[in-house]
């Protein structure tokens, strides 16, 4: 419980870093700083751990945390992206929506369309960490899962 607590610091890194371990996504990506404990904690649920440097539109670089189960993930993000801009362009975002494990329909539905109407409850939508597509068979079969590790996060941060 030690390394969880130092994660439910920050709701969604706990539930990133849960969803992560369970094989739920393949990677994940942290935008901001982590403590040494937190790092440690990564890796004590079986994680991998990682930096990846990338810069603004303004030339200022930024550092992301990512994490995987499976190092060669890993290490084929941080080699398809280490050191480029953030931007939202489409094979940008095809190539991040694969390495996090969003559905593909999901993603272009995105690209075309941006934020529309999917059908899914708000409850739901703000559970994951992309925009379903109109009635999305395959978000629909990741939704149990979210949802019950989501109730684990909210479980152990009423714990402390």
């Amino acid at each position: 419980m030690d390394a969880l607590a130092s994660l439910a610091e920050h709701e969604d890194l706990l539930f990133l870093a849960l969803l992560t371990a369970e094989g739920v996504k393949p990677l994940s990506r942290w935008e901001g700083p982590l403590t040494a404990q937190q790092w440690k904690a990564l890796r004590q649920l079986g994680l991998h751990v990682s930096t990846l440097h990338r810069r603004t539109e303004q030339g200022h670089m930024v550092t992301h945390v990512i994490f995987s189960r499976d190092r060669s993930r890993l290490r084929a993000h941080r080699a398809a992206f280490e050191g480029t801009p953030i931007n939202r362009d489409a094979e940008t975002m095809r190539q991040e929506g694969l390495d996090f494990g969003y559905p593909p329909c999901c993603v272009e539905a995105f690209i075309e369309n941006g934020y529309q109407a999917n059908g899914f409850a708000p409850d739901d939508q703000s559970l994951l960490f992309h925009w379903a597509c109109p009635g999305c068979e395959q978000t629909r079969r990741l939704l149990p899962a979210y949802r019950r590790i989501y109730r684990r996060v909210r479980q152990i941060r009423q714990r402390l």
